[in-house]
Formats: structure tokens, C-alpha cells, sequence
């Protein structure tokens, strides 16, 4: 805005304003520890979607109890772990419908999702 205030300039002004915002509103970095700890649990998590990965487990690893890990989680993610981890797992079922030939019955078994398919009788 210190050159001129013709459209495009003004323009570029708005776009550089929006993404300091943006990275304003991303940076979820606070003075809490325990942060860091929750987004390693959620890094885990996605990196074993395949794997059968108890919440329990998860918050035992992060050296937090239990409610105290789901209460951070939570707070941290903005969904409760088992509801992230089913999202995840939501997410690479679709992936591999899209993508691949198995049955769903067999991608459900891959991604750790069976106990849905049968509740729905597939």
C-alpha cells in the first residue's frame, strides 16, 4: 500500500493481510507442553491407522492418564481420539474404494473398520 493504491495493489495488500491471518490462526503453538505430546499421539495415530491402536495405549505412550490425555486431545484436535482415529480410518476406506478393486468388506478389514460392516450387514 506504500507504492500506490490502484486494484491490484490494494489487492495484494488484502491477500498478504489474509495469509498472515492464516498463519495467525494456525499457529496452535502455546507455552503447553503437553500440546506437543498430543500432536505426536495424533501423528502416531495416522501413521498406524492400520494397525489396532487402543486410545489407552496412545495416552499411556504420551505419559498422560487417561482423562487427562483425552481431555488434551480433545481440546488439542477438536475431536475425542476414538472419533479422530475412526475419521482417519473413514478417510483411507474411501481412499482405497476409490482407488482399488477389494470388496468393502475387505477394506474395512484393512483399515480397522469391520465392526462397521457388519453393523450394516455388508
Amino acid at each position: 500500500m506504500e507504492r500506490d493504491t490502484t486494484t491490484a495493489s490494494l489487492l495484494a495488500a488484502a491477500g498478504a493481510a489474509w495469509h498472515l491471518m492464516a498463519l495467525l490462526a494456525s499457529d496452535r503453538s502455546t507455552g503447553d507442553g503437553h500440546y506437543a505430546t498430543i500432536d505426536r499421539a495424533a501423528e502416531y495415530l495416522r501413521a498406524h491407522i492400520d494397525d489396532h491402536v487402543s486410545v489407552a495405549a496412545v495416552a499411556a505412550m504420551s505419559r498422560l492418564s487417561g482423562s487427562h490425555f483425552a481431555a488434551l486431545f480433545k481440546s488439542r484436535i477438536g475431536y475425542p481420539a476414538l472419533q479422530y482415529q475412526t475419521q482417519l480410518r473413514m478417510v483411507r476406506a474411501r481412499e482405497l474404494l476409490d482407488t482399488t478393486d477389494p470388496s468393502i468388506a475387505a477394506v474395512a478389514a484393512s483399515t480397522g473398520l469391520p465392526r462397521l460392516v457388519t453393523q450394516c450387514g455388508i
